[in-house]
């Protein structure tokens, strides 16, 4: 699945600092051509919303930022995978 040209895989490993996306799950959508519109999706245990207010879905897409950095780098994540899954 990583292979693919509009996948990026990184992982977020347990010893990362504490991180703005700690409140949970949410996925950024971009509705329409060039992502006119961005809707963000945020997941609870029992229910999810939608958030379009700009200013929301800035505060998501710079969590998001946040997140790629602290993570593993895609390379490094995909060796983690492949190391882990030659371990079963």
């Amino acid at each position: 699945m990583a292979d693919l040209p509009h996948i990026s895989l990184q992982i977020l490993p347990f010893s990362a600092e504490s991180h703005p996306g700690g409140d949970g799950a949410f996925t950024i959508l971009g509705v329409g051509p060039d992502a006119l519109l961005e809707v963000v999706t945020v997941h609870s245990l029992t229910r999810s919303w939608y958030v379009d207010e700009p200013s929301d879905v800035d505060h998501y897409s710079e969590a998001f930022e946040r997140l790629r950095e602290i993570a593993l780098s895609e390379s490094d994540s995909r060796k983690l995978i492949e190391r882990l899954l030659s371990e079963l």
